[in-house]
């Protein structure tokens, strides 16, 4: 409970920084805000929450891109926003939020207003899952009655991603040239959108669709991964779209103190939050009916080792990540890299990026950013 007395304010500028390295412990000499008596009472008065000062995210390198990420998204865009600097009733807030996102993963979501619907469309998505005879008609059908879907899946086909030399006008030839794993994405994809990006706090405002962004990057890295370690990609793909629901949720609890204030800035717990956000988007999935495998490639984020050595987490006791969890680890890696680069935050050459990433990550990268630039510029 340490860490709740005092919380660390960085001051480094937004311009683009020298990558924090894994064992970087270190915070600022200056800027310190001491929590008062009454709000340490409080704070001792919350539900026991486990020590940050461990190193609680997974990372592949000594380069640690997803606290880079995080401080990017949850600091430098909000102080760039021009939201409000944190203070002692704010971090408890702040320390509240966690509590909250935990008693959430605890619940069964009955009246929680909080925790999104699930989409009409995935359960159908789900049967066709599990229905190894399923043809893509059933699917078809389900479109043709939707005239938003149709024009989706009309644009989708007529990008550039996929190269057609004419105009797709016709829903059939359109579904042939997705095919059956291509539709069921889409669909999921647009069945979504409206859960991320459709937001009404400032908070959410200000980062829902940036946070839909890397959600569609990483499903879409995520295939990638899945298609070339020979696993399904639409699981794969899924996962990737569901890790951020629990942060969204997690905005929308930060949104019902109707302040523009930032939350506290500490690497731990931005870890932390990140952590217990995934857990409820696991809890979440799995009230939704998702696949076994996309829940526990979601778990397995904070809770296992990766299998590649150079990969680990200093903790013995942890089990390498399933196929599945490591796909998925790869993916956000990936996506967030992604979002740095296109903001300015990490350069395109950037020296300890292009060490530190696989050859199949550098691939993946660029098919990212290619798919970006077709979703922007479809055919006429």
């Amino acid at each position: 409970m340490a860490w709740i007395k005092q919380i660390f304010i960085r001051t480094t500028p937004t311009s683009v920084r020298t990558p924090l390295s894994s064992t970087d412990t270190s915070y600022g000499n200056n800027g310190q805000i001491n929590l008062t008596e009454s709000v340490e009472k409080s704070a001792a008065s919350l539900m026991p929450i486990d020590d940050l000062t461990a190193n609680n995210t997974t990372i592949s390198s000594d380069i640690d891109w997803q606290a880079e990420y995080l401080l990017w998204l949850l600091e430098d865009l909000l102080v760039d926003a021009g939201f409000s600097s944190p203070t002692a009733a704010s971090n408890l807030s702040a320390l509240q939020l966690l509590q909250q996102l935990q008693e959430l993963s605890r619940s069964k979501f009955a009246g929680q207003d909080l925790i999104p619907r699930v989409p009409a469309v995935l359960p159908q998505l789900f049967k066709s899952l599990r229905d190894e005879n399923a043809s893509g008609k059933s699917l078809a059908d389900i479109i043709a009655k939707d005239v938003v879907l149709v024009a989706e899946v009309l644009n989708e086909a007529n990008s550039s991603f996929y190269g057609t030399s004419n105009k797709i006008n016709n829903l059939e030839s359109a579904l042939l040239l997705l095919g059956q794993n291509g539709l069921r994405m889409l669909l999921a994809k647009v069945s979504f959108r409206p859960i991320i990006q459709l937001q009404s706090g400032s908070l959410s405002k200000l980062l829902a669709p940036i946070i839909w962004e890397q959600s569609e990057a990483c499903a879409n890295a995520a295939r990638l991964f899945a298609i070339e370690q020979g696993e399904d990609p639409f699981p794969a793909f899924l996962a990737g779209l569901l890790q951020s629901v629990g942060m969204i949720v997690a905005l929308r609890i930060a949104d019902r103190t109707g302040k523009r204030q930032r939350f506290p800035d500490d690497a731990r717990f931005r870890a932390r939050l990140v952590k217990d956000a995934h857990h409820l988007a696991a809890r979440i999935g799995e009230h939704w009916g998702f696949p076994a495998n996309v829940i526990s490639a979601i778990d397995e984020q904070h809770n296992h080792n990766a299998q590649n050595t150079k990969d680990k987490i200093n903790n013995s006791d942890k089990t390498p990540r399933s196929a599945m969890g490591q796909i998925l680890h790869q993916a956000s890696q990936v996506s967030q890299i992604c979002l740095l680069q296109k903001a300015g935050q990490l350069a395109e050459d950037d020296e300890a990026l292009m060490l530190t990433l696989t050859t199949s990550s550098k691939r993946c990268l660029r098919a990212i950013k290619k798919r970006n630039i077709a979703n922007n510029n479809p055919t006429d």
